[in-house]
């Protein structure tokens, strides 16, 4: 008599990890879990928005996965419910009788120790996979911190470039003669520069539904879940990058700095939310726009690769060195909670107010309204680091 033949492994697919279907397993190798969670939707109050970009875009992504071939179990929040995670996932595992669980690098600590424990307690095989969320390995990171004095991100960054082969000559050298154009990319807006207005997605029926959820079950959280307007699905995020390259990339190194109340993003990608659920990869990123290397002014070139293979990269490499005990540090010894406006907006600080309604209202700022506006005045409010960091 022919053995029976052994359960397929269980993919577990958290919601950071909506990859190209390229990098996954085949349908034949392994089946799908994918669960809502609503741990993970309240450990701080997300923006609704961001809650609406999560869900919406996991519902899409298995819609994609199903389309494709796999065979997918897929748990929607339910608010009244206590099982965790790993009860749900646990359950899937007795009913189907696998026995392995198969998953892309865990870009938290935390979550990533929960599987590992999960996996340990019940005797399961685990197999973990290679991210294509970032270009640098860990172990890359690593050896490059362990062979640094200071991590510095501007030398981590020239290793980047010469690694990958990006903006430099056979020699490794720069193209350009210059690591960093930045110098160059601190101009003000001119009042007749009109930044292009971003074509924002359209509602999928998944982010419809959502919206409804999220008003219905996260009213007490920051935002309006209404005025939702992100990409949600892997074509919305390729039309989203297209639109980068064709409209703002050019000018996007001079006015990188610029502020202005006429423009949310000015001439950024706002292309974050895409790479940080999967939806986009930094490779296929560069690869699109170093395709466009003949048309933009190096700046401009440069100034956008540092953010994906430099910035981007270096504070991955940083967290999965130094945290958790990273965010309990306070240098300075500040103790005081936040302002209420970081809630409601409602300063007479030109400046800070602004950059809070874009917060509010679109659950997004770029690096200066982050960094120059809202990081300093946390800095001179004398507020906790952790309070600013939960912010």
């Amino acid at each position: 008599m022919a053995a029976a033949p052994q359960p397929k492994p269980f993919l577990v697919v958290f919601g950071n990890q909506l990859f190209p279907l390229e990098y996954l397993p085949t349908p034949t190798e392994v089946r799908v879990f994918m669960a809502e969670d609503l741990g993970l939707c309240t450990y701080v109050r997300h923006h609704q928005q961001k809650i609406v970009l999560f869900l919406a875009a996991m519902r899409s992504y298995a819609d994609a996965l199903m389309s494709a071939g796999y065979d997918v179990h897929y748990e929607r929040l339910d608010s009244r419910g206590t099982e965790s995670y790993e009860a749900k996932l646990g359950t899937q595992l007795q009913a189907t009788g696998a026995t392995e669980l198969v998953h892309f690098e865990i870009e938290d600590k935390a979550m990533e120790e929960r599987l590992v424990e999960f996996s340990r307690s019940r005797g399961l095989a685990r197999t973990e996979l290679s991210s294509p969320m970032f270009l640098c390995t860990r172990d890359e990171f690593a050896t490059f911190a362990k062979d640094s004095k200071r991590l510095l991100m501007g030398e981590f960054y020239k290793q980047q470039r010469r690694r990958l082969g990006i903006l430099v000559n056979d020699a490794g050298q720069p193209t350009g003669d210059k690591w960093s154009f930045d110098a160059d990319n601190r101009k003000k807006l001119p009042k007749r520069l009109e930044p292009p207005p971003i074509h924002w997605a359209c509602a999928t029926e998944h982010v419809d539904d959502v919206i409804e959820l999220v008003e219905r079950e996260f009213a007490d959280h920051p935002g309006d879940a209404r005025e939702f307007c992100w990409p949600t699905t892997r074509q919305q995020a390729l039309v989203w990058l297209g639109q980068f390259i064709e409209h703002r990339l050019e000018q996007f190194g001079p006015y990188e700095d610029a502020m202005t109340t006429r423009s949310p993003a000015v001439f950024h990608s706002v292309l974050s939310p895409c790479m940080n659920l999967g939806l986009l990869t930094p490779a296929e990123i560069i690869e699109k726009v170093m395709a466009q290397a003949d048309r933009i002014p190096l700046n401009s070139l440069e100034g956008f690769v540092r953010q994906v293979i430099g910035w981007r990269e270096f504070v991955r490499g940083v967290y999965w060195l130094h945290m958790p005990e990273y965010a309990e540090r306070n240098f300075f010894g500040h103790e005081r909670e936040l302002p209420s406006f970081f809630w409601d907006g409602k300063t007479e600080m030109r400046c800070v107010a602004d950059s809070m309604s874009t917060v509010l209202r679109f659950a997004y700022a770029h690096h200066i309204h982050r960094l120059m506006v809202l990081g300093n005045f946390s800095l001179l409010w004398g507020a906790h680091p952790r309070h600013f960091h939960d912010w």
